[in-house]
């Protein structure tokens, strides 16, 4: 299949918590709080848009 055949020439964006959360946030010190984690991608989203 060749590119963008599919996807008639756009690219698909996937974006996510990631995981598993103690492994990804935590060995940082980065808090695990779903709450806390779940505004920074909302927020990251946002600040996506406005490209």
């Amino acid at each position: 299949m060749a590119p963008g055949s599919t996807t008639r020439g756009r690219v698909v964006f996937a974006a996510g918590l990631g995981g598993p959360i103690e492994d990804e946030y935590g060995s940082f010190g980065d808090s695990t709080a779903r709450r806390v984690l779940v505004e920074r991608l909302d927020e990251g989203l946002q600040l996506l848009g406005r490209f």
